[in-house]
């Protein structure tokens, strides 16, 4: 903290299945439990696809008890960010902004673009121009033996790997072409993506591919439009699928796309974990 202390603005982001975050984080930074720090309101940002699941109570994609950790989340939120409203026409937009603010009274209900860039200035001059004192002030109840259940049904997987083409291969295709393979070895084992995240660094551009459920599509949010000799590949996969099976599946697709589009996986290293059961420091 002392290092970062030095900067004007810290964005802090927990990982997706974490919440009671106003008990845990933010009400012993106000007391001063993480130094000398004016800390901002509480935004939680909301994929539309998930929201409609969330409201289906879609149990096909996740569990009722995942569904309680996003419960928990939006209602402990200061802001409530409605996200990729450039994908949504103006029906479907209204009915979730609608259903926001009627199940949500407390939080603020923000829509932007965040690939467009739409709204995302107005949400963040309301972050800043808040009552510091007013935010985080939220106290709500949280089974904790339920949220911690919940999260354990996420398998986590991290790896890294550097790519060394033996001729040259299409950058943008092989992160195509890996995130379908994973997106179908998640669907295939009866799972749910909550996200996965592909991004191939060559040194002179760069790669990145990301997919919120197996039943969304696998998309390229920037491309390197090239071919190329090497580069590393950093995976980041949450998924509601054993953390063995997705550590082997990862190996196996990898391995195929090399044998396919010829390059060699070197230094492949992969961590697969489940996370462990929450408790907190403090709880304010």
């Amino acid at each position: 903290m002392n290092t970062m202390r030095q900067e004007d603005f810290i964005l802090a982001e927990p990982v997706g299945s974490c919440t009671d975050l106003v008990s845990t984080i933010m009400k012993p930074s106000k007391e001063g439990k993480a130094g000398e720090l004016d800390v901002l309101p509480l935004s939680v940002l909301v994929e539309p696809g998930r929201l409609k699941d969330f409201m289906e109570d879609n149990t096909n994609a996740f569990s009722e008890g995942v569904y309680y950790i996003m419960d928990k989340q939006m209602e402990e939120a200061d802001f409530i960010v409605l996200n990729k409203v450039d994908t949504l026409d103006t029906g479907e937009k209204e009915k979730l902004v609608s259903f926001l603010n009627e199940k949500y009274p407390a939080g603020s209900v923000m829509e932007i673009s965040a690939k467009e860039g739409k709204g995302v200035e107005t949400w963040l001059l309301a972050v800043l121009s808040a009552d510091i004192a007013a935010s985080n002030a939220k106290k709500m109840e949280v089974v904790y033996e339920t949220y911690g259940n919940a999260e354990a049904e996420m398998g986590w997987l991290n790896a890294k790997a550097e790519i060394n083409a033996r001729d040259t291969v299409n950058g943008d295709a092989l992160m195509s072409a890996l995130g379908e393979a994973l997106k179908e070895a998640v669907a295939e084992e009866g799972g749910e993506i909550g996200h996965l995240k592909l991004y191939l660094d060559t040194g002179k551009g760069a790669s990145k591919l990301s997919c919120v459920g197996v039943r969304r599509p696998v998309e390229l949010d920037h491309t390197l439009g090239q071919e190329v000799k090497k580069g590393h590949m950093t995976i980041n996969l949450r998924a509601a699928v054993d953390p063995a099976l997705l550590e082997k599946h990862t190996n196996e697709k990898i391995e195929a796309l090399g044998e396919s589009l010829g390059f060699n996986v070197e230094n492949l290293v992969i961590e697969a974990f489940r996370p462990g059961f929450p408790n907190p420091t403090y709880r304010m």
